[in-house]
């Protein structure tokens, strides 16, 4: 029992070094990235990403500073391949997300979406609401939108429920859902700037100008 024990002590242990070794080194690579050493940064996260090719700490680490870099993710296919959907880390999806929406992507940010199961939280429900009004599903968008609770919600996420139901064409229930986040935040220029575009599109231009008009006087 005791031979068995000693086995598999010496067994586990190169696993639990190699684990910790990786760690140490990516830590080191974001604090690089963090103080400005970009290109030294990158290096060092790739160097380890072709030793450990499916480390997810290592991808996330790795596409989220590409991501701040501005740089499009579809282009690292190699590295998007190894990702696990259940076991990448949860601070790493919703950035992956949004860098396929900001670069147009729309399509491919929804797969990526569904496979993470992001509409688990609020937030990814209200992102992959987006992401549907966006690429003009509006089936999808309108079924997502309908399991969104508004009470509750902040004033950002008010305005990105409202840009979703105006962008298929629900202008109604866009203008009623930016209308919470105003009451929330009078002076937030997002909030305002989703209320103004809300009043147009049911043709209510002279409140939007009044209301435009009233935030210069209060600026």
């Amino acid at each position: 029992m005791l031979k068995k024990c000693v086995f598999s002590l010496v067994y586990l242990l190169p696993i639990h070094l190699y684990a910790a070794q990786v760690d140490v080194l990516r830590e080191q690579a974001i604090q690089n990235y963090r103080a400005g050493q970009t290109q030294q940064a990158v290096s060092q996260l790739d160097q380890l990403l072709n030793k450990y090719p499916h480390d997810q700490k290592l991808l996330a680490d790795y596409l989220f500073i590409m991501s701040s870099e501005k740089r499009d993710l579809t282009n690292f296919s190699r590295f998007l391949v190894n990702i696990n959907y259940v076991d990448f880390p949860e601070y790493a999806k919703l950035p992956l997300i949004q860098n396929f929406r900001d670069f147009k992507h729309f399509k491919t940010a929804i797969d990526w979406s569904n496979k993470f199961n992001i509409q688990k939280s609020v937030d990814g429900r209200i992102l992959l609401s987006v992401l549907y009004a966006e690429a003009q599903d509006v089936a999808n968008a309108k079924d997502q939108l309908s399991k969104i609770d508004i009470k509750g919600l902040t004033a950002d996420q008010l305005v990105r429920v409202a840009y979703a139901y105006r962008l298929i064409n629900l202008p109604v229930d866009a203008l009623a859902t930016v209308e919470h986040a105003y009451q929330q935040q009078t002076k937030s220029s997002s909030v305002l700037q989703e209320y103004v575009y809300d009043l147009i599109a049911i043709g209510s231009y002279k409140k939007a100008q009044q209301l435009l008009q009233a935030s210069e006087k209060t600026e």
